[in-house]
């Protein structure tokens, strides 16, 4: 049987090269075709049971939320998982959270990142990925929010291949009132925004950005019935020592 891992970094670290980025209404770039098909379709095969993911609140990492289950790649998570699946998502994690697509990320958007890391040794230069394994029920919903200052960069990527979650990509926002301060740990209601652009849900699909000052982004309401919105998300933290903004 063929590895389907067998050159995936190389093909993800290449899409990642060849997309272009965005700077309204802040820095991104839209990635796809990012997977292998064959390893998207894996993915999916082994896409872990509901009993298998927890929801945010009950992971303690944050209150609110339950309408996101997720798989942390830790003990916790794995224990509940066979040997085989456990190496397979050990695996995908290796393949996209691995040193050279996260290198590959940040070199879209090097000149953004410099700022916080510039006046860094290169050798302190420490990045810690991150994955997420992600499935997003009804009425999830997420309001704009730049990210914490502790965030770097990030990727998703969408998987699941219903049309039915076209509408419901990632959202991006441009404050209605320019001079709104900036508090990085508060997610707001939409009434003070402006929606710029809401990125299409299409499987195999990366959206990549880094954390600043301007990068206000949420998911808009999903009504959605049996509800499966599949997502790998990949936080990256910032190295010791960086900037806040």
């Amino acid at each position: 049987m063929q590895n389907i891992f067998s050159g995936a970094e190389s093909h993800v670290v290449d899409r990642i090269a060849a997309s272009s980025v965005s700077t309204e209404p802040f820095e991104h770039c839209v990635v796809d075709d990012v997977l292998p098909i064959d390893l998207l379709e894996e993915i999916h095969h082994k896409w872990p049971s509901e009993e298998s993911m927890m929801t945010l609140p009950e992971t303690g990492r944050v209150a609110g939320y339950g309408e996101r289950h997720v798989l942390l790649l830790e003990d916790q998570f794995l224990s509940s998982l066979t040997e085989s699946d456990r190496k397979f998502w050990r695996d995908v994690a290796h393949t996209i959270i691995g040193a050279n697509v996260i290198a590959a990320s940040c070199k879209k958007f090097k000149a953004i990142l410099q700022r916080r890391i510039g006046h860094l040794e290169q050798d302190k230069v420490i990045l810690s990925p991150e994955m997420l394994v992600v499935s997003d029920h009804s009425n999830y919903k997420i309001g704009p929010h730049t990210d914490t200052r502790r965030r770097f960069i990030s990727l998703l990527y969408y998987l699941s291949t219903d049309p039915k979650y076209r509408s419901y990509g990632t959202s991006l926002y441009t404050p209605k009132d320019p001079k709104m301060p900036v508090n990085d740990e508060k997610h707001y209601e939409v009434d003070k925004f402006t929606l710029h652009t809401r990125i299409d849900y299409k499987p195999n699909r990366a959206v990549i950005f880094p954390r600043t000052d301007r990068s206000y982004h949420g998911v808009e309401p999903i009504p959605v019935t049996d509800c499966d919105r599949r997502l790998i998300i990949v936080n990256v933290r910032a190295p010791q020592g960086a900037t806040q903004v």
